[in-house]
């Protein structure tokens, strides 16, 4: 096929791979590249191209009052273990923050997690706060008991990271690290402290996200962000 200019500032008749290599560069390509209806093909060897442990599946934040999220983004035959980041507000200081793990209708029983829990707090002129706990039959994520709740009052928060190995069918892995201010003796000085949970679900079942909630109260803002574990 011969080379057409064309008045309107196209070319026709260039082959694809038609031209020499080195020719194109940054600057000749659009600013933004439309690849609809095309497949782009990544090399098998990505020598020097970055990497990614992690793929961020799903994210939300609001600051509408709701007193439980039920987020089901797993997908198993894909991932077998999560990353979850999660900070939290509540509506009342001294509240439990809990989580479940949730299949295709529902939440799993409290009753099959069994772990062990670690909780630090530090008090405003009150000195030092040291508790650990059994943490069977409970899925805390803070709030283990009253001295250790969430904390209500404006500018507290709570934030976590949680890993869920799920490579088994039965034991479901969790671990849970966690900071902030956990407790408000009044609208000025704070409680802050950590809360550390190991654990295993031990049941069988259909795998299909997590759910936070309050024992009582709502939370007032939050935010959560899951990744699948690509390693």
């Amino acid at each position: 096929m011969a080379i057409t200019i064309n008045g309107s500032g196209t070319v026709t008749g260039i082959s694809a791979g038609g031209l020499p290599d080195g020719c194109v560069d940054a600057g000749t390509l659009a600013t933004t590249l439309d690849l609809s209806g095309n497949t782009l093909t990544i090399p098998t060897d990505t020598t020097g191209l970055p990497s990614s442990d992690y793929v961020l599946l799903h994210t939300t934040d609001s600051t509408t009052s709701v007193s439980s999220i039920e987020l089901r983004y797993f997908d198993l035959t894909k991932y077998t273990r999560y990353i979850i980041r999660t900070s939290f507000e509540v509506s009342d200081y001294g509240k439990q923050i809990k989580w479940r793990f949730l299949n295709p209708t529902g939440e799993e029983n409290e009753g099959y997690y069994n772990g062990f829990i670690q909780s630090r707090r530090s008090d405003y002129g009150d000195g030092i706060n040291n508790s650990r706990y059994n943490g069977n039959g409970t899925s805390y994520l803070v709030g283990v008991e009253s001295s250790m709740g969430s904390s209500g009052y404006d500018g507290s928060s709570w934030s976590s990271v949680m890993n869920l190995d799920l490579s088994d069918s039965y034991n479901n892995n969790y671990q849970i690290l966690g900071s902030g201010a956990l407790m408000g003796d009044n609208n000025t000085n704070n409680r802050y402290g950590y809360s550390n949970v190991f654990g295993v679900y031990e049941k069988s079942f259909t795998r299909s996200g997590i759910k936070f909630f309050v024992d009582s109260g709502s939370f007032v803002e939050y935010h959560i962000s899951i990744y699948g574990v690509t390693e």
